[in-house]
């Protein structure tokens, strides 16, 4: 192999242990910064790794052992940050249904709760609600 040739290949084998080492410290259950900010920035590692695959297969000479080993990691990482990412996009099927407008059998319940919790029972014991609120920004009254 030629000079540029080899240093493509270490190239490409930083940025590969770079987006698996990314890949794999958020499954660390460590609760330091370094672990959890790796949770965020999914979507864009995807496209990295994704990036990266493809100037891989491009690049390497896929008749090597290490060739191989650098085009499996980045798939697992890609694969890895896809099964993260799938469920949060249009492709995956909806688990929730949609409510229809004024739906009487589906209600929103909501609360604030002090950090004590000390209002946590208040909160789930049934309220009587008056028939009409007041809105504060219009002063109108809402059904």
């Amino acid at each position: 192999m030629a000079t540029v040739d080899v240093s493509i290949l270490w190239g490409l084998a930083l940025a590969t242990i770079v987006v698996a080492l990314a890949t794999l410290l958020p499954m660390l259950r460590h609760p330091h910064w370094v672990f959890r900010g790796l949770d965020f920035p999914r979507l864009q590692l995807a496209v990295v790794a994704l990036v990266l695959l493809l100037l891989q297969l491009a690049l390497l000479d896929m008749n090597h052992p290490f060739s191989w080993f650098l085009v499996t990691a980045t798939g697992l990482s890609l694969g890895v940050q896809l099964w993260w990412i799938l469920p949060y996009t249009v492709l995956w099927p909806r688990e929730v249904k949609a409510a229809r407008h004024g739906d009487p059998e589906r209600t929103l319940w909501w609360s604030c709760v002090p950090a004590s919790g000390s209002g946590f029972i208040s909160c789930i014991r049934p309220r009587q609600v008056p028939p009409k609120i007041r809105n504060r920004q219009s002063g109108t009254r809402t059904p």
